[in-house]
């Protein structure tokens, strides 16, 4: 939605705006998805209990 009204702003820009609104947000709405984000990775977990992350160097792509 940011890069459509601003096409010209960079991904660092966002990031910075998201970060900023983040930051602004109340701690009882930040608590409420840092609840989901805990509901969506245990649920992971149990979908997925041998995953492993493993990330690849750039040469191994």
């Amino acid at each position: 939605m940011l890069k459509q009204l601003n096409p010209e702003i960079t991904n660092s820009e966002i990031s910075m705006v998201l970060g900023r609104a983040w930051n602004m947000e109340t701690p009882e709405t930040r608590k409420k998805y840092k609840l989901k984000a805990d509901e969506i990775k245990a649920e992971l977990i149990k979908k997925h209990p041998d995953y492993k992350y493993r990330p690849r160097r750039p040469s191994e792509k």
